[in-house]
């Protein structure tokens, strides 16, 4: 491979030394920080040994610090508990306005309420109610007077539908099979 110009010689053999030259140091670098790497890469992937241990020594001591608190915390809860317990009764009690007034509230005398009647919408007359009727009668419509709203009505008629019965076919009253 020729050049033409030697100055274009001069500026390729330069290049080449200096693309050598990166090549070498990059390599020698890398070589130096191999074993750097490989620990950072690995920290970054498995975590740092120490971050176990000191995880593991944090939540013994957190549970120790709770195993021998225990007592306070449940001394605390059951008192804050019993307080509103005693709020609780003394507010739904009455009491509280007698201790704030020194003077009980008046009760007003009972008096009970008189009964009123009550009068269902639909009174149904003994005879209204209809009887079982049986399956193969088909439905009936039901005959007579009902009662409602103090008025006596009749059921309207309706016309009679004559309604065709099953017939079933069993084997022994089908024709024989042709082949």
């Amino acid at each position: 491979m020729g050049y033409g110009d030697p100055r274009q010689a001069r500026r390729a053999a330069k290049e080449a030394r200096r693309q050598a030259k990166d090549s070498y140091k990059n390599a020698r670098w890398a070589a130096k920080h191999a074993y750097k790497d490989a620990r950072r890469n690995s920290r970054y992937r498995y975590g740092n040994p120490w971050d176990t241990i000191v995880g593991v020594f944090f939540l013994l001591f957190l549970f120790l610090y709770l195993i021998s608190h225990i007592g306070a915390w449940i001394a605390i809860g059951t008192f804050v508990l019993l307080l509103c317990a005693i709020a609780y009764v003394f507010l739904n009690r009455g009491s509280a306005r007698t201790w704030f007034t020194g003077q009980p509230t008046p009760q007003p005398p009972y008096q009970q309420q008189p009964q009123q009647p009550q009068q269902p919408y639909y009174q149904p007359t003994p005879q209204a109610q209809p009887s079982y009727q049986a399956y193969e009668q088909g439905y009936q419509p039901p005959q007579g007077m009902y009662q409602e709203g103090g008025q006596q009505h009749t059921y309207p008629q309706q016309p009679a539908q004559q309604y065709e019965q099953p017939r079933a076919q069993y084997p022994e009253q089908m024709p024989p099979i042709q082949q």
